[in-house]
């Protein structure tokens, strides 16, 4: 299953502070294998106007028609709830799908999965962003982790080839997978 982490700023314009504060760059504070919460992270502005902040993942093999597409992010609103402020995904500047933040006090886990139409109207996966807005203020967003998953489809396992010997009464029974038979003793007759 691929993992795609930020590895560019494209905007920072909706960033407060970074932490730690060098080098001032928003990727190196998401791209977290692990979630380290508030030892790497970005905090927004909390005030209008609109401030949007957004990082480029690192190449994304296109995924077929039958994977899933889901990207998450790790935040939790700092000194009150914003008004509004939204997080999603974006071809350049056309977000593909976004989804409203919730204030959440505590560090916390969003993922959104993309929809097959959203999936399959992203024409250039080299240009393919992670986004956070934050439109009104009244909390600010922080943002420790940013990653875009592909999932391939579930295919279930083949079934083994199965041997079942029907006995007639008196003989032995053998169930099994080739080459590891179980013997299950005699029928009576």
């Amino acid at each position: 299953m691929p993992v795609y982490r930020p590895i560019s700023d494209v905007d920072s314009t909706g960033v407060k502070t970074y932490t730690p504060s060098s080098p001032a760059t928003i990727w190196d504070k998401v791209d977290d294998v692990t979630a380290d919460d508030d030892t790497t992270k970005i905090r927004m502005h909390d005030s209008p106007p609109a401030r949007l902040t957004s990082v480029k993942f690192e190449p994304i093999t296109p995924p077929t028609v039958d994977d899933t597409v889901s990207f998450t992010m790790r935040y939790k609103i700092t000194d009150g709830a914003p008004l509004l402020g939204f997080y999603g995904i974006s071809q350049g500047a056309v977000f593909i799908g976004q989804n409203v933040l919730n204030a959440q006090p505590e560090w916390t886990d969003v993922t959104q999965i993309l929809t097959a139409p959203q999936v399959a109207s992203i024409s250039d996966w080299s240009d393919v962003r992670f986004v956070i807005e934050q439109i009104f203020g009244g909390g600010e967003i922080e943002v420790t982790q940013v990653y875009l998953t592909v999932t391939p489809p579930h295919v279930p396992p083949a079934r083994p080839a199965i041997d079942v010997i029907i006995p007639t009464r008196g003989q032995d029974v053998i169930i099994g997978k080739r080459g590891q038979d179980v013997m299950v003793p005699n029928i009576p007759a």
